[in-house]
């Protein structure tokens, strides 16, 4: 019986992706109360856009009734809530498409997604001007804890008078998140996470 119910679901996922993925495009996602996600969160070295907000370790995010994303952060059996996202603005945002990300001057989800898809622009940062290109680079399967999932693979390029940083998101119609995220300093320092599990209501 087990074996059947989980075939089942995987059908029934394969279903929802195959729709979701209707001519390699990805539709604006719609998030239910209750939608939760899980990362591994991790960092080497500083920098100032996420290392001197957020720690390395599991985080646990959840959308709320009045539309809040609550951010818990979890060690072993412990659950505490962290912050709302908008306070941990440039650390988490990028884990899924949400209104901050949508208020963003170059964001980092145009939708539909659709491969090829290209959108760039500038935005002034502490005392100078940033330029960035964003991609939909292509399609690709990306494994995680969570699984294994059919995704966008989004790249990012921001760079100011002085370094860059380049950005890498796997995005998932099925988790109505990104799974995989990667992100570089040319100074050096990285940080990114993965997804290791999720529960979401999916469209009927």
């Amino acid at each position: 019986m087990k074996g059947g119910f989980t075939n089942l679901l995987m059908v029934v996922g394969t279903l929802w992706a195959s729709v979701a993925f209707s001519g390699d495009t990805a539709s604006l996602p719609v998030y239910k109360t209750g939608d939760t996600w899980r990362i591994a969160y991790e960092s080497h070295g500083r920098n100032v856009d996420s290392s001197d907000v957020l720690s390395n370790g599991t985080y646990e995010l959840v959308y709320g009734e009045n539309g809040e994303i609550l951010v818990y952060a979890v060690d072993g059996g412990k659950r505490e809530l962290y912050a709302s996202l908008d306070e941990l603005r440039q650390a988490l945002f990028i884990v899924l498409p949400n209104p901050i990300d949508a208020k963003e001057k170059i964001p980092n989800f145009k939708f539909p997604l659709v491969v090829g898809k290209t959108w760039k622009g500038r935005y002034h940062y502490r005392d100078g001007w940033v330029n960035a290109k964003v991609k939909v680079a292509g399609v690709e399967n990306v494994t995680v804890p969570a699984g294994t999932f059919s995704t966008f693979k989004i790249m990012r390029e921001d760079d100011p008078r002085v370094g860059s940083k380049k950005s890498v998101y796997y995005y998932s119609p099925q988790t109505k998140t990104v799974v995989k995220f990667s992100n570089k300093y040319s100074s050096g320092p990285t940080f990114g996470f993965v997804l290791l599990n999720y529960k979401v209501h999916q469209e009927r």
